[in-house]
């Protein structure tokens, strides 16, 4: 009976001791994937019943975050934010035995810079490797790799510099970021990898029923004027109606923004909101910046007339149908000529007016115009468009101009299409 016990007892501590084997030697953050620090904290977070996602998977997105959200709770940190760095990677590593200062013991975990990094940058993940780098000659000594480059960061590279006797620039050019580049080198022993296939990172999240239903075919980011940062969504279904207000969107900083309702009909006295309901082959261009006077709606044949008196980027359509005038010879030639010249999608102004009879001016008004137009085409079987307009209203840029991740998910929260650059 009591080498049952014992059996049953080494059990229990034998994954204990598993997770101990090795203390965690740098930050782990948002965005990672496929990653064996963030597989070995998935582990240890499943064991002590923070994280419920059935997989470990390596990718460190919302499943992570919020176990580790609810594992810095349990240890009085503060923010309890999500992000293992600093406090919170040497409060697991005193759980598992190693103090405040376990270092890594070598560089494998890095890869190589593909690109200059210099003062000024901030939650850039590059930098974050970058001080991680330096926390391994003790260069970088402050408690969090933060992935800003401001004076402390600098003060580093300026110490690497002088140890390797480069130029000391402070900043990580093509020479010293060669210098880096073949010290991790030095540092990683080369595998024999089959690149052949590339194989998609599984979602965090569940996925939802609409996934490769809906993708996210066009994001552009890396602009500073929100008027730039534009996503596109498209249904690639050939026969489904998918209805996507309050569907969310989730920067790789945890920014999210939803679809929202828009104006399937806007522009006339009695328009409403109404929900987002795409269909097959339509399209949702959603700008991160303003557009005050229409601000989300599905355009239609007669949308153009807004061009008139409205600036909108990006461009909308505005190729209003024209009129027959072979319909309306009661008016006369010079009613009908004036009408000839007025250019599409635009209502006359004074000059048409001016010597026309009053038939002729009341044609003109009465049809020349966004309402005129709906009023004689809204039957048409093209009237609708397949494109909708969103402007989110922001006056500040959303995303980052450097390693964006943008993560959709449906209005359960499930899985739908993520993209990045």
């Amino acid at each position: 009976m009591r080498s049952i016990v014992y059996i049953i007892i080494a059990l229990l501590v034998f994954p204990l001791i598993t997770l101990a084997a090795d203390a965690f030697p740098r930050d782990l953050y948002w965005g990672l994937q496929n990653d064996s620090d963030v597989k070995r904290l998935q582990e240890y977070l499943r064991l002590e019943g923070f994280y419920s996602y059935p997989e470990i998977t390596g990718h460190y997105f919302t499943a992570t975050r919020s176990a580790v959200v609810k594992f810095q709770q349990t240890q009085n940190i503060s923010p309890a934010n999500g992000n293992f760095v600093g406090e919170t990677r040497q409060a697991l590593n005193r759980i598992l035995g190693y103090g405040t200062t376990a270092a890594s013991p070598s560089l494998t975990f890095l890869t190589l810079f593909f690109r200059d990094l210099y003062f000024g940058l901030r939650v850039d993940p590059d930098v974050m490797r970058l001080q991680e780098f330096l926390r391994h000659f003790g260069f970088f000594t402050y408690p969090e790799s933060t992935g800003n480059y401001f004076s402390i960061t600098q003060n580093a590279i300026v110490q690497y510099q002088v140890v390797k006797r480069l130029p000391q620039t402070g900043s990580v050019d093509a020479l010293t970021r060669a210098y880096i580049n073949l010290d991790i080198f030095n540092a990683n022993t080369p595998e024999e990898t089959d690149n052949s296939t590339q194989v998609s990172p599984v979602p965090e999240t569940a996925t939802s029923t609409f996934y490769k239903k809906i993708d996210i075919s066009g994001f552009t980011g890396k602009s500073t004027n929100p008027l730039s940062e534009r996503i596109t969504i498209v249904n690639r279904t050939k026969n489904e109606s998918i209805p996507v207000t309050s569907w969310e969107f989730e920067t790789s900083m945890g920014t999210r923004f939803r679809i929202p309702s828009v104006y399937n009909l806007p522009g006339l006295p009695d328009a409403t909101l109404g929900p987002l309901v795409l269909p097959p082959g339509g399209k949702i261009t959603i700008t991160a910046g303003r557009q005050d006077t229409y601000s989300a709606f599905r355009e239609n044949i007669c949308t153009g007339y807004f061009t008139q008196h409205t600036k909108f980027t990006p461009s909308i359509g505005n190729q209003c149908p024209q009129i027959d005038t072979y319909d309306l010879l009661a008016l006369g030639d010079k009613c009908i000529a004036t009408i000839d010249k007025v250019p599409r999608c635009t209502i006359p102004t004074a000059s048409h007016f001016f010597g026309q009879t009053s038939e002729c001016s009341s044609y003109m008004i009465q049809h020349l115009s966004y309402a005129g137009c709906v009023h004689d085409h809204r039957a048409d079987t093209d009237f609708f468009e397949n494109l909708w307009y969103v402007w989110l209203g922001r006056d500040t840029e959303l995303f980052r101009n450097i390693h964006e991740t943008l993560v959709l998910r449906d209005s359960a929260g499930l899985f739908v299409d993520e993209r990045g650059y």
